[in-house]
């Protein structure tokens, strides 16, 4: 009798010699599980994540617990695709109609990974001095002896972080081409870092577009783009969102540290395009908080700061409210350190089958008890949307 399928994935998965990661996805849950080889204290462990219905999960399994772990995730079900990495070849499991198994093996990567042994934090990034120091030195992060600049740190940190949320959006088997809008693209440092992890990480066929107002980025960034050879992968142009149409519905849409309601048009124009993710980072809310009025919180409203923070607590949780009510489903985290970036908070929002039946009452509620017209209602309208 054939050995269970679940008993290969394990013990392929559990030489830690050549062990490179997992991803294990089911279409009809809509499941994803990954894993990949860490060190804990100097000691080997395994960072697993988990998105199930647009909902995400990290734990952190030790490595004596790992094969039994790997067996256990294989047999759930729902499960139906099955990726284990390995630098001498990968081995790929599919579950066929009636239940068929097919199994199969791939052939060796062309860069061994890091080993257990030399492992260590900084390696941990998706983007590295090692595998993007072209990219690096053209956004100007590396000095000129190949270090990370002191003064860059922060974005550096920062474009790491956010590319580790971003993995859990990606699908396993990506549209060609994976399509990704950047609305209010600035200086383009992580639209850059972006295409760059979806091209040589995940291997994606991927074009992106970056889009702002303001020419003299939209040129410097072009610039950029010829310098590093993605000229018919990557284009950036220059306009007002509002009047901007991509040649196709964005896989992903971003919209990071745009300024005042840019982040609401950004958001109205991803739920009419019917965009699968959307990361929004919002910026300033200054047009939000000369709005803010009620008589009980006279004592929080009247100090400028106090203001400023409610404005942008209550404007994001409208925001995520909103994208609910569209069959979004939302999630709230930092992407970087509060020491790094103040505007730290990011909306991450995959679009699911049904909306949420809460979402409105709750949007309708906050809105009445603020008396105020959230920017994001007014962006949807002018996008010819009503909300629920």
């Amino acid at each position: 009798m054939a050995e269970p399928f679940q008993n290969t994935l394990a013990h392929a998965a559990a030489d830690p010699q050549h062990f490179r990661g997992l991803t294990f996805s089911g279409k009809r849950k809509g499941i994803r599980i990954t894993a990949r080889p860490i060190l804990v204290k100097g000691q080997p462990a395994i960072s697993l994540s988990r998105v199930e219905q647009g909902r995400a999960a990290t734990a952190t399994v030790r490595w004596a617990e790992w094969r039994e772990t790997v067996r256990r995730l294989a047999e759930e079900p729902g499960l139906d695709f099955f990726h284990v990495r390995r630098d001498d070849g990968d081995w790929h499991v599919r579950i066929a109609r009636k239940g068929r198994v097919l199994i199969s093996r791939g052939r060796p990567a062309p860069t061994p990974p890091t080993p257990f042994g030399t492992h260590d934090r900084p390696k941990s990034y998706a983007i590295t001095t090692d595998n993007a120091a072209p990219l690096l030195r053209i956004l100007d992060v590396l000095d000129d002896q190949g270090h990370i600049r002191p003064s860059m740190q922060a974005k550096y940190r920062q474009i790491n972080g956010f590319l580790a949320l971003m993995e859990p959006l990606l699908p396993e088997t990506p549209p060609l081409p994976f399509l990704v809008c950047d609305c209010g693209c600035g200086s383009a440092h992580l639209s850059f870092a972006v295409f760059h992890y979806l091209r040589q990480h995940r291997h994606f066929s991927v074009r992106l577009i970056g889009v702002d107002r303001n020419p003299d980025l939209i040129a410097r960034n072009t610039f950029w783009r010829d310098q590093l050879g993605w000229t018919n992968e990557m284009e950036f142009v220059a306009s007002d969102l509002r009047h901007y149409e991509p040649p196709a519905a964005p896989n992903l849409v971003l919209a990071l540290h745009a300024c005042d309601t840019a982040s609401d048009v950004a958001i109205a124009r991803a739920i009419r395009w019917r965009s699968h993710s959307i990361l929004a980072a919002p910026c300033c809310r200054q047009s939000f908080q000369s709005h803010l009025q009620s008589k009980p919180f006279d004592a929080l409203l009247r100090h400028g700061l106090f203001r400023e923070r409610l404005a942008d607590l209550l404007n994001d949780a409208l925001r995520a409210a909103a994208l609910r009510s569209f069959g979004y489903n939302v999630r709230v985290v930092e992407f970087a350190s509060p020491a790094d970036t103040p505007k730290n908070m990011l909306l991450r929002a995959v679009r699911q089958e049904r909306p949420d039946p809460d979402a409105a009452e709750e949007y309708h509620a906050l809105k009445r008890f603020w008396n105020v017209l959230p920017p994001i209602e007014t962006c949807l309208q002018s996008e010819g949307i009503s909300l629920p």
